[in-house]
Formats: C-alpha cells, sequence, structure tokens
C-alpha cells in the first residue's frame, strides 16, 4: 500500500511537473485589423462612397522616418458580368509625411465597384510597395 501511494504520489508530480511546461498563448486581433510592418509605410487606408450618382475613391498612406518619397496609385474597377473593367485612375507623390490620393468616378446604383491602392515607399536604400483592395456596392 506505501508503495503504491509513492508510486501515484511520484506520477502526479511527474504529471504537474510535464504540465507546468506546457504553456498556450493566446493573442487578440485588434477590431482594426492588423498592419503589416514596414520600414518606409506606416499606416494605409482605402475607402470607396457614394453620393449622388458619384463615387468618391480616398486612399491615403503616412510613412516612417528616414522615408524619402511615397507614390500612390488608385485604379477603379467596376463588376460586368463577372468581370472586372477599368474605370478610371487616379495618382499622387509627397515627400511629406503622408499622401492623399482621391477622385471621383461615375457610379450606376446597384453596380459594384472595386478600388485597388498601389503605394510604394522608398528610402536610401529600398523600395517597398503595399496593395490594398476595397470592394463595395452602390445601393
Amino acid at each position: 500500500m506505501r508503495k503504491t501511494k509513492r508510486l501515484l504520489t511520484t506520477a502526479l508530480i511527474c504529471m504537474l511537473c510535464i504540465l507546468s511546461l506546457n504553456v498556450t498563448a493566446f493573442a487578440a486581433m485588434p477590431d482594426n485589423g492588423v498592419e503589416p510592418c514596414y520600414d518606409n509605410i506606416s499606416t494605409a487606408t482605402l475607402d470607396i462612397g457614394y453620393f449622388d450618382d458619384v463615387g468618391l475613391v480616398t486612399a491615403s498612406a503616412t510613412k516612417q522616418l528616414g522615408t524619402i518619397k511615397m507614390v500612390g496609385v488608385v485604379n477603379v474597377y467596376e463588376s460586368v458580368n463577372g468581370e472586372w473593367e477599368f474605370v478610371d485612375s487616379y495618382a499622387n507623390e509627397s515627400t511629406r509625411g503622408s499622401l492623399v490620393v482621391s477622385g471621383e468616378f461615375e457610379a450606376t446604383l446597384g453596380k459594384t465597384y472595386k478600388a485597388v491602392f498601389t503605394i510604394s515607399a522608398m528610402d536610401d536604400t529600398t523600395v517597398e510597395t503595399d496593395v490594398l483592395e476595397c470592394v463595395k456596392t452602390y445601393n
């Protein structure tokens, strides 16, 4: 009986030691998503809005310290029979802290539009590029 108690006690202690080495970690996803870590691009956003048959696309990006220049291009597409047809393109560049690219396009009620924002940010040695997409239906 003593031998059994000792064996069970030893087994229990071993199990507790093994279980204490097993650590589970959980991470919460922020409400606004996860932003990539770049050397030159700090943040980037893209949105499409509609008002009186006019679509407005607005894209913005901020740069990190040391970034010399940022260039942004927004292409707008309309969904036609399951295919994306080109509507318009807008571009801008900046050597300041932020970049904004915006434009208006003719929108048709019930149609779906996609905006694609391509950002390139340069420092002395590298060029970083990121692409954002936004798809919205004009209701």
